[in-house]
């Protein structure tokens, strides 16, 4: 496959998008809503081809699945940043019609959680519009879906750099 396949960094304005898309509403709430009504029509249909069907407990699982999916969901994908745009000393973050300006130099520490996909929280020193942590999905840089993104490495160690500096 040819590597220009893999979406680059994308300059806007002088910034550069490393993650985010505009579909990124769509995978954030519309794809589980969809999977979760896909579950439900699954089991309603199963169950109403048994003899004696058992709709109440058809609607507590309902709930349960429901509830499971809004938990998982909350944690890992719905307060993910919708767009990051880099500035070099600063990076911009989107999240729906909000945006906050975030200096690196209020980065107290960078860390990945290995994917698929990899997962970027940055720490903040003082808290943004956002909080004390903001989490984003990095653009990836590679076809290979275990790889570390070459974006996340970049940050952390430009974070690391930084912080070295005003250390010493």
């Amino acid at each position: 496959m040819p590597d220009d396949l893999i979406p680059s960094a994308v300059d806007i304005g002088g910034l550069k998008r490393i993650s985010g898309t505009r579909y990124m509403p769509f995978f954030k709430y519309v794809l589980p809503l969809a999977m979760y009504a896909g579950v439900c029509a699954w089991m309603l249909s199963d169950e109403s081809k048994k003899p004696h069907p058992d709709y109440p407990t058809l609607a507590v699982t309902f709930a349960i699945v429901g509830v499971i999916m809004v938990v998982v969901f909350k944690r890992r994908r719905w307060g993910l940043a919708d767009q990051v745009l880099d500035g070099g000393d600063y990076l911009v973050i989107r999240r729906g019609k909000r945006q906050a300006r975030i200096e690196l130099a209020n980065v107290s520490e960078v860390s990945l959680e290995s994917g698929p996909p990899t997962k970027v929280t940055m720490q903040l020193k003082v808290p943004s519009e956002f909080g004390q942590k903001i989490s984003f999905l990095p653009n990836p840089t590679s076809r290979n879906p275990l790889a570390t993104s070459s974006i996340a490495e970049d940050l952390v160690q430009r974070v690391r750099r930084l912080n070295l500096d005003r250390a010493s």
